[in-house]
């Protein structure tokens, strides 16, 4: 492995990381914004900050965890093919 491609390889992993945690750890992350939303003034006061409230802000998350997946598995590809032309 080259090491000019460490930073691109963290940024995969980062991806997948969070798109796993989107997608399997859903409930935690509302939970967490709901929260946030009911306890500071501040973070109602920010535009779309109502969104947490929603019945359907679950399923928004986890179709933000899928898309990230691909993402980042488009990413392991292009990655792949990068190292394997040097």
């Amino acid at each position: 492995m080259r090491w000019d491609m460490v930073p691109a390889w963290l940024l995969v992993l980062g991806l997948a990381a969070s798109g796993w945690l989107l997608l399997f750890r859903t409930s935690t992350f509302v939970m967490w914004g709901r929260a946030s939303y009911e306890k500071s003034g501040i973070v109602r006061a920010w535009p779309f900050s109502n969104l947490v409230m929603k019945p359907w802000y679950a399923t928004y998350l986890r179709c933000a965890g899928v898309f990230m997946l691909m993402f980042d598995a488009a990413s392991v590809c292009m990655l792949i093919v990068v190292t394997m032309r040097h």
